[in-house]
């Protein structure tokens, strides 16, 4: 619940009655905490009303600065004590209705964050519901190495009592992961950057209101009311933003131009309340955008996250099973593959959107980037045109990447499931008498 408003300074406004049948009125603005103070005065709270009227100006406690350290000190997810809580989940069969259940348990408050604790904790917790952890055929983590870890991480430990119990890494992490490393090209991270400052920049309502008017003018049929933030953890939202923007890019970049007072439209009263500093913000995002390489970078990997979303979405599902999402995995890269083998002619069909793109907002598409003798940090790739420069400093690159970390990161997934090939009737191969010793018990 948001508490800030546009007008949320003194007292004057608490003080007085709202007349809520003028629309204009200002103090109408004011943010859920004062209202919330003011519908306590209007319900008759006479300690409230008589400490807002007799205190000082410095001493009312209901100042922004006052709302925000209340809002540090009560977040839900750490507390000021900075207590560390572990949540574990089961997955199952469930005999009666005879379908695969995944259920969360509870959270654990941890003090011992080892390898040891944890596990420690994790079986102490499974056995506290009538769980015999004996019949864990499976756990899986990320990959922090307090988690996965080969030797004290918390698997081995786990695996140390119970053999049976094999460790996969999540693989909606992994693919997090896979992503998260592709886009560590310089390119591709600065328009990641990019876009998040853009994104924070309109998340004040005066400013999302000029965004809105212009999404209503340029995409009338569009649903879209704002962006998406970029979620630092989750790369399926990260997919969503990215999309949008790509969408909703004319509308920024027409919005940023009215507030960076470069708009030839003459609402000059209506946007009086633009200051220097939101327009000198608003002009430094147009220059980032106006850009040539953040243009490509995002239409780059638009494409790429176009591909991977559905995957990203799947792996999230409690239904999903190893199979399905190894296959899933497989089929985006054949298609990346694809994207690689004929990267030639993909990026020139890319690069004729980007180009469109760029004469809409004014972008120059003739001219290379600077190059340097001594190569340190800016990338001197040999090209002799535009599209084949941005082609090899950054389409080539971030598929390689993308590639190389996709199989690698799920390498130890086809390994487990081949172990229970055998299992599925279609591969018509034989069970080791090892593996029959091995899962005798279970």
């Amino acid at each position: 619940l948001a508490l800030r408003g546009h007008f949320d300074h003194g007292l004057k406004s608490l003080q007085t009655k709202v007349d809520n049948s003028n629309k204009d009125d200002k103090t109408l603005n004011e943010g859920n905490f004062r209202a919330l103070l003011k519908f306590r005065i209007d319900a008759g709270d006479c300690d409230l009303e008589n400490h807002l009227n007799t205190a000082s100006k410095n001493a009312t406690y209901i100042s922004p600065r006052v709302q925000n350290e209340i809002i540090s000190s009560s977040d839900e997810t750490m507390d000021v004590s900075t207590k560390e809580q572990l949540s574990i989940c089961i997955r199952y069969f469930d005999d009666g209705e005879k379908k695969i259940r995944e259920d969360f348990l509870q959270f654990v408050q941890v003090n011992d964050v080892s390898g040891k604790g944890l596990a420690d904790t994790i079986l102490e917790s499974i056995s506290s519901f009538g769980i015999n952890p004996k019949f864990m055929i499976g756990q899986g983590y990320d990959g922090a190495a307090a988690m996965s870890g080969q030797f004290k991480g918390v698997q081995t430990r786990i695996r140390e009592i119970y053999p049976l119990a094999y460790y996969i890494h999540c693989s909606a992490h992994c693919l997090n992961l896979v992503i998260s490393d592709s886009c560590n090209i310089p390119e591709i991270r600065n328009t990641i950057g990019t876009m998040q400052s853009i994104c924070n920049f309109f998340g004040y309502p005066k400013r999302l209101e000029v965004l809105q008017r212009c999404i209503k003018d340029l995409f009338p049929s569009s649903k879209a009311s704002r962006l998406k933030q970029m979620c630092p953890t989750r790369w399926v939202q990260r997919h969503d933003a990215v999309i949008l923007y790509e969408e909703m890019q004319l509308a920024v970049v027409s919005a940023l131009e009215i507030l960076s007072n470069n708009s030839s439209t003459g609402f000059i009263e209506e946007y009086s309340w633009i200051s220097s500093n939101i327009s000198s913000q608003a002009d430094q995002l147009l220059c980032a955008i106006k850009k040539l390489q953040f243009q490509v970078s995002l239409y780059v990997l638009t494409k790429v996250l176009s591909i991977s979303v559905g995957l990203s979405r799947s792996l999230q599902l409690e239904n999903s099973d190893l199979k399905t999402a190894l296959d899933a995995a497989s089929c985006v890269e054949n298609l990346i593959e694809q994207l690689r083998i004929n990267s030639e002619n993909e990026f020139m069909k890319l690069f004729e959107t980007v180009k469109k793109t760029c004469e809409q907002i004014g972008i120059s598409v003739f001219s290379l980037p600077r190059k340097i003798n001594r190569q340190k940090t800016r990338n001197n790739v040999p090209a002799e045109n535009v599209e084949q420069h941005f082609l090899r400093s950054i389409f080539i690159p971030f598929l390689d990447t993308f590639l190389l970390q996709l199989r690698e990161r799920l390498t130890s997934h086809n390994t487990i499931l081949k172990n229970f090939s055998c299992l599925i009737p279609k591969t018509k191969k034989p069970i080791k008498r090892t593996r029959k010793k091995f899962y005798r018990s279970s």
